[in-house]
């Protein structure tokens, strides 16, 4: 089961949700993976700055945050949280449309579950080809 939980931020000014259940489970397949469990929650940059401190001890504003129900990997149990600030500060930063950088985004927390991380250069680089995978996925 897959859904996207937003107060002020709905997914379908882009693109339908069924659309975009169908590219997640596309591309968790594509790694190997089902999916049991995927949450997805818009909030803005307070709400962000609040969980990054409370769960994870961080003082400091991301764009992501995904949180494993479990170390097991497959199928994927969890949540991911989208900063709608920082995704649209990111689509002017980078030249980009902001639905691709919600796909973006909507593809890094599915990957973070499927195991890849983005700690070391090399995993940074990893992950951005990763997930333009992914996005040339999305039809």
């Amino acid at each position: 089961m897959i859904s996207f939980d937003s107060l002020d931020y709905i997914p379908e000014k882009y693109f339908s949700n069924e659309s975009l259940i169908d590219w997640l489970v596309r591309c968790a397949k594509h790694y190997g993976h089902g999916i049991s469990r995927l949450a997805y929650r818009f909030c803005d940059e307070a709400e962000m700055l609040h969980y990054n401190q409370e769960y994870l001890d961080h003082d400091f504003f991301t764009d992501i945050l995904t949180f494993p129900e479990s170390r097991k990997t497959n199928p994927i149990k969890g949540d991911v949280l989208i900063n709608i600030d920082r995704l649209r500060d990111n689509a002017i930063r980078y030249g980009e449309p902001e639905e691709k950088e919600l796909l973006r985004l909507l593809a890094h927390g599915l990957l973070h579950l499927c195991g890849f991380n983005d700690l070391t250069d090399a995993d940074k680089e990893e992950m951005t080809g990763e997930e333009n995978r992914c996005i040339a996925f999305f039809k």
